[in-house]
Formats: C-alpha cells, structure tokens, sequence
C-alpha cells in the first residue's frame, strides 16, 4: 500500500506514479523505485512514459506545470558562477533535438548476478534491490538541447581552449539534492549525444523522470543522468557520495560510466507454464550495446542450455535514429521461433528447460556466459528464463 506523508505525500497521488504503478513492480516506496514489467516492455519499441522504470533517491521536486519555463539552470566553472538561464530563454536559444536511447538502472538484473555469482562482494543481498530483474531499464526518444553547445555558448572561448590538458568534469545537480559527474571530455564529443532533456517520447517529463529538465547521457548509466537539474558546473572529480563511494566499479572502484552489451529475453517470461504438446515457442527481446560505441549485430537464442543455438531476427526498421551524430544507442527487438526440448520433470512442476540468448556487436564477440561480480552492478552475462511444462 501507500505510505509515507509530509515530504512524500504529494508525489503519491500523481496520475503519472498511478500509472507507473500498474506497468511496473514496486521495490521500494520512499524513495520510490520501481522495475517496469516484461510484458509492459515487451508492447512497443519505445517504452512508454509512465511504463519507464523509476529510481529515486529522495523526494521528488514538485515543479508545477505552468512554471516550467520560469525553471532556471546555473552554469558554473568551479566556484565561479557564469550565467543562469531559464527554460524559456534555452527554448528560444536551442535548437531541439531527439536521441533515441536506452536509459537503464546501474543496478539492472542484480537478482541475475546474484544468481550466478553469489552474494559475495554484491552489494545488493539482504536488501529490496536484490529482487530487480532486467526491468530497471527501458527505450526512449528524448527531446532538448545538446549539452556541448550549451557549454560552449556558455563558457568563455578562452577558458575552453585550456579543458583538453586538464582532468575535467561536468556535475550535474536536481532539484532533489542528487548530484554528480561525467568526464567532461565524453559530454563535450558530439558523438556521444549528449542532451539536457525536457521531452520523453514527443510528451513533457514526468515528475519522477525528471520535470520539466534532466540530463540525458545515452550509454552511460543511469546514476549519472541527474534529474530536475537546475546546476551545472565544470570542474573536478564530484565529491557526492554517488560518485565517490555509491556506483562505483568493484574491485576496481572508479566510478561507473559506461553501460556494457546486453540482451535480454521479455516474452515468454520466467515460470510461464507451456502445454506438453507445444513444440514451438515464439521468444522476443531486445538487446543494444550499452557505452561500447557499437551497434548490435546478431542476437542468437538456445533451448538447450547453449549446446545449440538459433539466430533470431533483429526488427531493424523500428529503429528511429532521430538526430543522433554517433551510433544508435537504443535497442533492437529481437524474435525468433524455436524448438522445444523434449519435456522434463512432468507431474511435479520441475523446469522443462531454460530459454538462452545472447548478442553480439559489430566487430566484437558475444558476451559472456557470465559476468564477473561488479559490486552487483552492470550485470550482463546470457539471460537465461526457465518455464515449466504445465
């Protein structure tokens, strides 16, 4: 049920978390998270604005709606504070453009990784996290304004001259609170598309993703596409807790970027009961290639434990590159038919078999059966989704 009041109250009743509520499973209600169902994912090639995952980390800003123009962002160079605009006044400065791509949790398919490597060095077990699936992700078309030509109209060219011999980044801060940092090299490149974003799928923001502004920074982990961002600086390292000890790369512990290749099977979803005559399964899914730099070029799906396998179809002409100067970063729906096994463990509900897939980028080879522990993040090893005879 509801719960909460005072800080968390209003956010409770809006139509947008009543919608998001019946797409999605809750994991946690203040702040509020939630992991979007496969078979809300599994509808359309654009995952729908109120269907999207949540993750919050604290209360969320209430922005009204005929105010969002009058919402202001400060950009700074360290302590030094250089100019503030409004949303209007970007509107009328910026051209808009649209980036498709996929916005996905740090901690995605923890309850895989815990599966496969064990509680050992996660730093999900024992908590609500450890029960997220591969739903803490969905695909978007986000509408706004390069970050690289807001800087640059911003930033004297004088002082820019000097970024490429200094470590520098750019933190972002919300509304929230919620702060943190990205390479300044990766924002300024052109082809990574970055964007400071007030559209989601050609509708405004909602509340929880961000209204009326976020940054969106696509292959890059979701922690560092701060939302309700009214604070940009460039400078050093952010000393925010969500750079400097959350989000972090285990054992390594730098803080975690970009996202790695993935793939994942939505239809049939795990458990799903299939009748001992059917011989044939239509399995459908998606994969992309997270901050590799490379598009998804083959997807392939096993019934047999990866004994055998099958290439699966990649749905190609839904892909909408928009304005992207870099390569695609959002997904590719995949389908495929195959054969089933002949079935095991009838009468007592054990599995039949386990569905497998995996992909592949241009130029690179499959990811791995399983990935090493990360801290519980990031985990991309073979999606593997058991159904039973029923």
């Amino acid at each position: 049920g509801r719960t909460g009041g005072g800080l968390w109250a209003e956010e409770q009743e809006l139509d947008s978390r009543a919608a998001n509520r019946r797409s999605c499973w809750r994991i946690a209600e203040m702040p509020y998270q939630s992991v979007t169902k496969c078979a809300a994912l599994v509808q359309a090639y654009l995952t729908p604005r109120d269907a999207l995952y949540v993750r919050n980390h604290a209360p969320v800003p209430a922005v009204a709606p005929e105010e969002a123009d009058e919402h202001t962002l400060t950009f700074c160079i360290g302590e030094d504070e250089l100019t503030t605009w409004s949303l209007a006044e970007m509107k009328r400065r910026f051209c808009t453009v649209r980036i498709t791509s996929v916005l996905q949790c740090t901690g995605n398919r923890a309850a895989d990784n815990l599966a496969s490597n064990g509680v050992k060095g996660s730093g999900f077990a024992g908590s609500d996290d450890e029960f997220i699936g591969l739903g803490m992700l969905g695909n978007a078309t986000w509408g706004g304004w390069r970050l690289a030509d807001l800087l640059r109209e911003v930033v004297p060219e004088g002082i820019r001259a000097e970024w490429c011999s200094k470590d520098l980044h750019v933190t972002f801060e919300g509304l929230d609170g919620y702060y943190t940092s990205i390479p300044l090299a990766h924002v300024m490149d052109g082809s990574k598309d970055c964007l400071l974003a007030t559209e989601i799928n050609g509708d405004v923001l909602s509340p929880d993703h961000g209204f009326p502004v976020r940054a969106v920074l696509p292959g890059v982990a979701g922690a560092r596409q701060v939302k309700w961002t009214t604070k940009i600086t460039v400078g050093a390292l952010s000393n925010d807790p969500w750079t400097r000890h959350f989000y972090r790369d285990k054992p390594s512990t730098t803080p975690i970027y970009d996202l790695p290749m993935n793939c994942a099977i939505l239809s049939p979803e795990p458990g799903t009961p299939l009748s001992a005559g059917e011989t044939t399964v239509e399995v459908r899914g998606f994969a992309f290639g997270g901050g590799t730099g490379r598009e998804i070029a083959q997807v392939e799906v096993s019934t047999d434990r990866g004994q055998t396998w099958k290439e699966a179809k990649l749905l190609d002409h839904e892909i909408q590159r928009s304005d992207a100067v870099g390569v695609y970063r959002g997904w590719v729906r995949f389908e495929v038919s195959v054969g089933l096994p002949a079935a095991q463990g009838l009468g007592c509900g054990g599995p039949l078999t386990e569905f497998w897939c995996r992909s592949r980028c241009d130029g690179a080879g499959w990811q791995p059966e399983r990935s090493e522990q990360r801290g519980g993040y990031l985990y991309s090893g073979y999606h593997k989704v058991p159904v039973i005879r029923a």
